[in-house]
């Protein structure tokens, strides 16, 4: 159920972050540190690049 989760949380960041929401409030509003949701949006940032190739 971890990698649901990861799933799931990826895709609030994603939506969060679309709103207009910085880091910092989207640590508030999901329970986590900074640098998770910085690395968690890196690694999206790649995902969605290597889509494109």
């Amino acid at each position: 159920m971890k990698c649901l989760q990861s799933f799931r949380e990826y895709d609030k960041i994603t939506i969060l972050q679309r709103e207009g929401l910085s880091i910092r409030k989207i640590t508030k509003e999901l329970g986590r540190s900074p640098s998770i949701i910085s690395r968690k949006l890196n690694d999206l940032k790649y995902s969605i690049t290597a889509e494109n190739i």
